[in-house]
Protein backbone atom coordinates (compact mmCIF):
# COMPACT_ATOMS: atom_id res chain seq x y z
CA UNK A 1 0.00 0.00 0.00
CA UNK A 2 2.72 2.55 0.59
CA UNK A 3 4.07 2.35 -2.85
CA UNK A 4 0.56 3.71 -4.01
CA UNK A 5 0.94 6.90 -1.90
CA UNK A 6 1.94 9.96 -3.45
CA UNK A 7 2.01 13.69 -2.68
CA UNK A 8 -1.37 14.17 -5.15
CA UNK A 9 -3.15 11.47 -3.41
CA UNK A 10 -1.41 11.82 0.23
CA UNK A 11 -4.32 14.43 1.88
CA UNK A 12 -7.70 13.11 0.56
CA UNK A 13 -6.05 9.18 1.82
CA UNK A 14 -5.30 11.28 5.22
CA UNK A 15 -8.57 12.76 5.59
CA UNK A 16 -10.33 8.93 4.78
CA UNK A 17 -7.70 7.83 7.54
CA UNK A 18 -8.66 9.88 9.55
CA UNK A 19 -12.62 9.43 9.77
CA UNK A 20 -11.91 5.45 9.75
CA UNK A 21 -9.37 5.84 12.51
CA UNK A 22 -11.51 8.19 14.57
CA UNK A 23 -14.32 5.54 14.21
CA UNK A 24 -12.05 2.56 15.33
CA UNK A 25 -10.91 5.15 18.37
CA UNK A 26 -14.32 5.61 19.90
CA UNK A 27 -15.37 1.96 19.37
CA UNK A 28 -11.73 1.43 21.80
CA UNK A 29 -13.27 4.32 24.43
CA UNK A 30 -16.14 2.33 24.63
CA UNK A 31 -14.68 -1.15 25.42
CA UNK A 32 -12.60 0.56 28.17
CA UNK A 33 -15.27 2.49 29.71
CA UNK A 34 -17.65 -0.58 29.62
CA UNK A 35 -14.86 -3.25 31.01
CA UNK A 36 -13.31 0.01 33.51
CA UNK A 37 -13.50 -2.05 36.57
CA UNK A 38 -11.31 -4.81 35.46
CA UNK A 39 -8.58 -2.13 35.37
CA UNK A 40 -8.82 -1.31 38.73
CA UNK A 41 -5.97 -1.71 41.02
CA UNK A 42 -7.80 -2.02 44.63
CA UNK A 43 -8.92 -5.83 42.51
CA UNK A 44 -5.41 -6.80 42.97
CA UNK A 45 -3.52 -5.00 45.78
CA UNK A 46 -6.88 -4.24 48.16
CA UNK A 47 -4.98 -2.75 51.69
CA UNK A 48 -1.85 -1.81 49.96
CA UNK A 49 -3.74 1.24 48.55
CA UNK A 50 -4.57 4.41 50.15
CA UNK A 51 -8.61 5.39 50.40
CA UNK A 52 -11.45 3.56 50.95
CA UNK A 53 -12.48 0.74 49.23
CA UNK A 54 -13.89 -2.52 49.71
CA UNK A 55 -11.72 -5.06 47.88
CA UNK A 56 -9.56 -7.78 50.07
CA UNK A 57 -8.05 -9.24 47.06
CA UNK A 58 -6.73 -12.79 48.77
CA UNK A 59 -3.71 -12.61 47.14
CA UNK A 60 -2.88 -9.32 47.43
CA UNK A 61 0.40 -9.95 50.24
CA UNK A 62 1.69 -12.03 47.00
CA UNK A 63 0.41 -9.27 44.39
CA UNK A 64 1.90 -6.24 46.03
CA UNK A 65 5.34 -8.22 47.03
CA UNK A 66 5.50 -9.45 43.32
CA UNK A 67 4.94 -5.33 41.96
CA UNK A 68 7.81 -4.47 44.08
CA UNK A 69 10.40 -6.25 42.44
CA UNK A 70 8.88 -5.29 38.96
CA UNK A 71 8.83 -1.65 40.17
CA UNK A 72 12.60 -2.24 41.29
CA UNK A 73 13.55 -3.13 37.80
CA UNK A 74 10.80 -1.00 35.70
CA UNK A 75 11.74 2.50 37.49
CA UNK A 76 15.77 1.48 37.63
CA UNK A 77 16.28 1.07 34.37
CA UNK A 78 16.84 3.59 31.50
CA UNK A 79 15.99 6.44 31.09
CA UNK A 80 14.05 6.57 34.52
CA UNK A 81 17.01 5.85 36.67
CA UNK A 82 14.98 6.28 39.96
CA UNK A 83 14.71 4.48 42.85
CA UNK A 84 12.47 1.86 42.96
CA UNK A 85 11.56 1.84 46.86
CA UNK A 86 7.94 2.02 47.35
CA UNK A 87 5.64 2.94 50.75
CA UNK A 88 4.06 0.16 52.57
CA UNK A 89 0.72 1.97 51.05
CA UNK A 90 0.55 2.98 47.54
CA UNK A 91 -0.96 6.40 46.88
CA UNK A 92 -2.78 5.75 43.33
CA UNK A 93 -5.14 8.22 41.24
CA UNK A 94 -7.01 5.63 39.05
CA UNK A 95 -9.72 6.00 36.51
CA UNK A 96 -11.04 4.41 33.46
CA UNK A 97 -7.79 3.98 31.38
CA UNK A 98 -7.13 6.69 28.49
CA UNK A 99 -5.46 6.07 24.76
CA UNK A 100 -2.96 8.42 24.24
CA UNK A 101 -2.07 8.67 20.28
CA UNK A 102 1.33 6.46 19.41
CA UNK A 103 3.57 8.84 17.88
CA UNK A 104 7.41 7.89 16.69
CA UNK A 105 10.66 9.82 15.32
CA UNK A 106 11.54 8.89 11.89
CA UNK A 107 14.42 10.04 10.07
CA UNK A 108 14.43 11.21 6.26
CA UNK A 109 17.27 12.56 4.00
CA UNK A 110 16.50 15.99 2.34
CA UNK A 111 18.02 18.14 0.11
CA UNK A 112 20.16 20.06 3.31
CA UNK A 113 20.37 17.37 5.30
CA UNK A 114 18.89 14.59 7.83
CA UNK A 115 15.39 15.70 9.09
CA UNK A 116 13.76 14.26 12.12
CA UNK A 117 9.81 13.46 11.53
CA UNK A 118 7.25 12.99 13.99
CA UNK A 119 4.95 10.24 12.51
CA UNK A 120 1.25 9.25 14.32
CA UNK A 121 0.65 5.73 13.87
CA UNK A 122 -3.33 6.62 14.10
CA UNK A 123 -4.49 2.73 15.63
CA UNK A 124 -2.03 2.28 17.91
CA UNK A 125 -2.49 3.61 21.37
CA UNK A 126 -0.56 3.70 24.62
CA UNK A 127 -2.87 3.08 27.32
CA UNK A 128 -2.53 5.24 30.97
CA UNK A 129 -4.29 6.32 33.92
CA UNK A 130 -6.45 9.64 32.99
CA UNK A 131 -3.95 12.23 35.10
CA UNK A 132 -0.80 10.82 33.60
CA UNK A 133 -0.78 11.65 29.86
CA UNK A 134 2.08 9.98 27.20
CA UNK A 135 2.76 13.56 25.95
CA UNK A 136 3.49 14.43 29.84
CA UNK A 137 5.70 11.72 30.39
CA UNK A 138 7.73 12.44 27.25
CA UNK A 139 8.14 15.81 28.27
CA UNK A 140 9.57 14.87 31.51
CA UNK A 141 11.95 12.22 30.61
CA UNK A 142 13.34 14.90 27.69
CA UNK A 143 14.07 17.49 30.61
CA UNK A 144 17.29 18.41 31.50
CA UNK A 145 17.03 18.49 35.09
CA UNK A 146 13.95 16.48 35.58
CA UNK A 147 10.98 17.11 38.24
CA UNK A 148 12.00 13.67 39.73
CA UNK A 149 8.85 13.55 42.50
CA UNK A 150 6.88 13.88 39.08
CA UNK A 151 9.03 11.83 37.15
CA UNK A 152 8.01 9.02 39.93
CA UNK A 153 4.54 9.74 40.07
CA UNK A 154 4.47 9.17 36.26
CA UNK A 155 6.44 5.55 36.40
CA UNK A 156 4.54 4.34 39.55
CA UNK A 157 1.04 4.71 37.81
CA UNK A 158 2.13 3.43 34.32
CA UNK A 159 3.87 0.45 36.16
CA UNK A 160 0.37 -0.23 38.47
CA UNK A 161 -1.75 -0.30 35.22
CA UNK A 162 0.95 -2.57 33.23
CA UNK A 163 1.14 -4.94 36.12
CA UNK A 164 -2.95 -5.05 37.03
CA UNK A 165 -3.33 -5.45 33.09
CA UNK A 166 -1.03 -7.98 32.55
CA UNK A 167 -1.51 -10.24 35.42
CA UNK A 168 -4.60 -10.69 34.12
CA UNK A 169 -5.15 -13.38 31.23
CA UNK A 170 -9.17 -13.09 30.89
CA UNK A 171 -8.81 -9.59 30.32
CA UNK A 172 -5.96 -9.74 27.84
CA UNK A 173 -7.92 -12.35 26.11
CA UNK A 174 -11.46 -10.31 26.27
CA UNK A 175 -9.53 -7.89 24.28
CA UNK A 176 -7.82 -10.48 21.89
CA UNK A 177 -11.56 -11.47 21.64
CA UNK A 178 -12.89 -8.28 20.70
CA UNK A 179 -10.01 -7.50 18.22
CA UNK A 180 -8.31 -4.71 20.20
CA UNK A 181 -5.34 -6.71 21.76
CA UNK A 182 -3.42 -5.40 24.25
CA UNK A 183 0.45 -6.30 24.91
CA UNK A 184 3.28 -4.97 26.77
CA UNK A 185 5.91 -2.91 25.11
CA UNK A 186 9.04 -1.79 25.06
CA UNK A 187 10.68 0.73 23.01
CA UNK A 188 13.89 2.24 22.15
CA UNK A 189 12.90 5.42 23.90
CA UNK A 190 12.06 3.86 27.03
CA UNK A 191 14.14 1.29 27.50
CA UNK A 192 13.17 -1.17 29.57
CA UNK A 193 10.86 0.82 30.74
CA UNK A 194 7.54 -1.33 29.29
CA UNK A 195 4.64 0.38 28.71
CA UNK A 196 0.67 -1.16 27.19
CA UNK A 197 0.34 -0.73 23.65
CA UNK A 198 -3.78 -1.45 21.91
CA UNK A 199 -3.94 -2.22 18.57
CA UNK A 200 -6.91 -2.10 16.20
CA UNK A 201 -7.66 -5.10 14.74
CA UNK A 202 -4.85 -3.82 11.32
CA UNK A 203 -3.30 -1.04 11.03
CA UNK A 204 -1.57 1.34 9.05
CA UNK A 205 1.03 1.78 7.07
CA UNK A 206 4.07 5.21 6.79
CA UNK A 207 4.14 7.37 3.27
CA UNK A 208 7.45 6.55 1.21
CA UNK A 209 10.66 8.66 2.36
CA UNK A 210 10.01 10.80 -0.59
CA UNK A 211 6.70 11.93 -0.08
CA UNK A 212 7.59 12.65 3.34
CA UNK A 213 10.10 14.95 2.36
CA UNK A 214 7.55 16.76 -0.23
CA UNK A 215 4.61 16.93 2.42
CA UNK A 216 6.75 18.18 5.11
CA UNK A 217 8.25 21.03 2.87
CA UNK A 218 4.78 22.27 1.42
CA UNK A 219 3.13 21.85 4.76
CA UNK A 220 5.61 23.58 7.10
CA UNK A 221 5.28 20.86 9.61
CA UNK A 222 7.58 18.22 10.48
CA UNK A 223 4.57 15.49 11.19
CA UNK A 224 3.17 13.14 8.93
CA UNK A 225 0.75 10.34 9.47
CA UNK A 226 0.29 7.09 8.90
CA UNK A 227 -2.33 5.67 5.89
CA UNK A 228 -4.59 3.05 6.31
CA UNK A 229 -3.11 -0.52 4.96
CA UNK A 230 -5.34 -1.04 2.52
CA UNK A 231 -3.98 -4.46 2.33
CA UNK A 232 -4.06 -5.87 5.77
CA UNK A 233 -7.79 -4.20 5.64
CA UNK A 234 -9.03 -6.09 2.94
CA UNK A 235 -7.09 -9.32 3.72
CA UNK A 236 -8.88 -9.41 7.43
CA UNK A 237 -10.25 -12.44 8.20
CA UNK A 238 -12.88 -13.25 11.00
CA UNK A 239 -11.44 -15.59 13.72
CA UNK A 240 -14.70 -17.36 14.47
CA UNK A 241 -15.14 -18.26 10.75
CA UNK A 242 -11.80 -18.98 10.72
CA UNK A 243 -12.61 -21.08 13.80
CA UNK A 244 -15.35 -22.34 12.29
CA UNK A 245 -13.92 -23.91 8.58
CA UNK A 246 -12.21 -26.94 9.70
CA UNK A 247 -15.71 -27.99 11.37
CA UNK A 248 -17.77 -26.79 8.03
CA UNK A 249 -15.12 -29.04 6.07
CA UNK A 250 -16.07 -31.95 8.25
CA UNK A 251 -19.72 -31.37 7.78
CA UNK A 252 -19.42 -32.00 4.00
CA UNK A 253 -20.46 -35.91 4.49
Amino acid sequence: MADGINLDNYADLRDISRNFCGTLEARANGYLETLRHLFRPAAVFGAYLAGSHKDAPRDAAVAIAQFRTFFAEAAGSKPMLLDGTLPDILEINFGTPVLNPYTYTYEVTTRTGPKAVTVTSPLQWILSFPNYPFSRLREVIAMPKRPVEELRALALHYAVLHFVVMRNPQLLGLFEALRYPIQSDRTSEFGGFPLLLLRAPAGTVRPPDEVIVQVIKYSGSDAVEEILDYEQWTSLKDPVAEMFRPVGESMQL
